[in-house]
């Protein structure tokens, strides 16, 4: 079997708690920037973010998945992230990882760390 999955560690000043994000990975078939573009239509996925204990601190599946064409058809997955989804969460690094669920496989595309970063509150 070949299983392959990006890491990418996300630095402080990349993600702020709070903040609304469109999540993007783009999908190849040997997980580099310069692999063949993969259709997911028809493929599910969930976005998981761990605290470092490795308690869940919040999935984004179903709806919050969507597909658009980056190199290819469909080969880019994107993540609705709401500012209320991290709003109550603590600064410091989580673990995320982008998991392909609809094979009885099921593995991550995609995978690492980030900084969940603190800053001041909008005024309104």
């Amino acid at each position: 079997m070949t299983a392959t999955a990006v890491e990418t560690n996300l630095l402080r000043g990349t993600w702020f708690v709070g903040a609304a994000y469109v999540f993007q990975a783009t999908i190849t078939d040997d997980g580099t920037s310069t692999g063949t573009p993969t259709n997911n239509t028809g493929w599910t996925y969930e976005l998981v973010l761990r605290r470092s204990d490795g308690t869940l601190a919040k999935a984004w599946n179903g709806a919050s998945v969507t597909y658009s064409n980056g190199a290819g058809t469909n080969d880019v997955v994107n993540v609705a992230i709401l500012s209320t989804d991290t709003a109550g969460f603590l600064s410091g690094q989580y673990q995320w990882a982008l998991w392909r669920t609809d094979n009885p496989n099921d593995r991550p595309a995609a995978y690492g760390t980030v900084y969940l970063t603190q800053a001041a509150a909008q005024s309104s």
